[in-house]
This record gives structure tokens, sequence and C-alpha cells, in this order.
């Protein structure tokens, strides 16, 4: 009663009745609210807990959940979400995972995934592996529409190889439309079966998943297909 904490040990499985997020583990901290001592709702929770955090908008049916995974768990109120340790995101569309997770889905619409070399992966006929020191994400209705990777950009898809300082993925749809690259220490330089570039910045457009045009800023170099005899560009 003194710090208006409820306490849940053994196969605990708690639901937020307002967006219909749950989350199930072997224990839970739950703080509630109460005038004068705390305005917005807290648990923590331990031991690897599974939440199914849910994308639904005051008003309209649940989108599909992001199922989140970590040794322990931070919310507070139903949209700013903490996580540490092995934390793995997975939806049908992408999975991705670090060592540090924080989410807000409210009026901050972004998120940070850090440590442990984070990666995120696009699935489905779109497919792309995304790693940097740092991934942030930017959110739109509670979808991720656009991801950078800071530091140590990677970038893989079915017809290019990026690597640059800082890379931008811009999402529409769950799709990936657009990616954007630059940097100094790693200057961007994107290969493929048939060509090389490399600038100061560079831009890939992908609308409707397949590569259209690709525009280089800067010092900007292009080479051809590789020669048999020299193999070079």
């Amino acid at each position: 009663k003194k710090g208006e904490k409820w306490e849940a040990r053994g196969r605990v499985v708690t639901r937020n009745l307002k967006n219909g997020s749950t989350l199930t583990g072997p224990a839970l901290d739950y703080f509630r609210v109460v005038k004068g001592v705390r305005d917005t709702m807290e648990m923590f929770s331990t031991g690897r807990p599974r939440i199914e955090y849910t994308t639904m908008t005051p008003g309209t049916k649940p989108g599909e959940p992001y199922i989140i995974v970590a040794d322990r768990v931070r919310l507070r109120g139903s949209e700013r979400l903490w996580g540490g340790g092995k934390v793995t995101i997975d939806r049908s569309d992408f999975a991705a995972k670090g060592d540090s997770l924080r989410l807000d889905t409210g009026k901050g619409s972004d998120g940070t995934l850090v440590g442990g070399n984070p990666v995120m992966r696009g699935l489905g006929r779109d497919s792309f592996n995304l790693s940097g020191r740092r991934l942030d994400l930017k959110l739109d209705q509670r979808e991720i529409t656009y991801v950078t990777a800071k530091a140590n950009g990677h970038a893989i898809s079915k017809e290019w190889d990026l690597v640059a300082d800082t890379i931008g993925l811009d999402l529409n749809n769950r799709k990936l439309d657009q990616t954007l690259a630059w940097g100094d220490s790693i200057r961007p330089y994107a290969t493929s079966p048939a060509y090389a570039m490399r600038a100061d910045s560079l831009a890939l457009d992908t609308p409707g998943q397949k590569l259209k045009e690709v525009r280089g800023f800067g010092a900007a170099w292009l080479g051809g297909t590789i020669d048999s005899a020299s193999k070079q560009r």
C-alpha cells in the first residue's frame, strides 16, 4: 500500500484494456495512478517477458501487434516502452534485434534500437537488411515509416549492397520506396552485379519494389560490370 504497487509472480498475464496490448512473463510490478503520488501508470517486468504491443488508435480496429521480447521491460502509460537485454521485435513485415529499445507510439512517434549490433530485416518480396551502431525509427499512426542506421551503416537488398556512415530507408505501406546514404568517414558506396557507384551522398529510388534510379551527388563515380580479364569495372 505504501508504494501503491501490485506484485505478481509466476505465469503472469496482463492486458491493457485501452489498446489490447498484452504482457506475459514470470514477474510483474504494477504501479498504479494515485493522485499526489503518480500521474501515469508504470509497469516493470523481468525474466524475458513477451509483449504483444498492439498498434490501435482510438476509434479504429487494432492493427497487427509488434511482438517484443527482452530480458527486462518498463512501460509508462500506454504509449512508451523501454526494453533491455537481447531485445527482439517481430511482425509479419519485419524483424529487428538489439541490446536496448526505446519506443514511443504517442506524441514522440519514434524509437531507438542500440547495442549488440542492431539489425532490422524487411521480410517478404521486398526484403532488405539494415544494420549500424544505432537504428532510429520514425512512426506515423504507429506504423514505421523511416529507419536510419547511424555509424557503420550497411544495407543489403536483392539488387544492391550499400555501405555508408548513415543510411536512411523510406518505407511506404510497409514497402521500401527510397534509400538515402551520406557520410565522411565512410563515403556511400553501392554495388550490384551490373554497376558500382560512389559519391558524397547517394539516393536509390525503388518505387513498386523495383530499382528505378540511382543518383550520386558530390564527386560521384560510376562503374559498369566487372571485366572478366582485368577483374575491374
